[in-house]
């Protein structure tokens, strides 16, 4: 974590676009603008300056306020503006993928986050919880401003299913 600080230090002074520039995974960017972003793996951190990419390998986690998305690898798409900024528009994270939120956990296979929807949308084994509520199936697309989540099934015949409790849904 310490050499991550530093690079991404030493990249500020550069001038470089850095993740900390990134936008929150739950609110508009200027509602958050000032609002940093912490990114850490225990493998690697790469920066990709041609595909304008941002890789963290190895348990990488990347936390913003109350939200955080966990997987083996989360590789974030940018793009740059004049001032050098740096804008996150998509977020991927691929393997052991678990999303957290104030009120939600979701896990799955593979994560894809569009940061300008702000939409996550999780395939493979997906499991969504909130309190005591469970929905499972192979695929979810989950609406972080509506708070809206939709489970779905597979092709292949695959069922959905929730467990609901009503005392604790709002």
């Amino acid at each position: 974590m310490k050499n991550f600080a530093l690079s991404l230090y030493i990249l500020s002074l550069l001038g470089l676009p850095t993740l900390s520039m990134a936008q929150d995974f739950n609110t508009s960017p200027a509602e958050n603008e000032d609002a940093p972003i912490e990114i850490s793996a225990d493998g690697a951190l790469e920066w990709h300056r041609q595909d304008k990419q941002y890789i963290a390998r190895g348990n990488a986690m990347a936390t913003q306020q109350d939200k955080t998305i966990k997987a083996d690898i989360l590789t974030a798409n940018y793009e740059s503006s004049e001032e050098n900024d740096a804008q996150i528009t998509n977020i991927i994270a691929e393997g052991n993928v678990i999303i957290t939120t104030a009120t939600d956990t979701a896990y799955g296979d593979r994560g894809d986050y569009d940061v300008t929807k702000e939409i996550v949308t999780l395939t493979g084994d997906v499991k969504v919880l909130r309190d005591k509520n469970v929905l499972n199936g192979k695929k979810a697309v989950v609406n972080l401003k509506t708070g809206v989540s939709k489970m779905l099934g597979d092709s292949n015949g695959g069922r959905v299913t929730g467990t609901f409790y009503p005392s604790s849904s709002e």
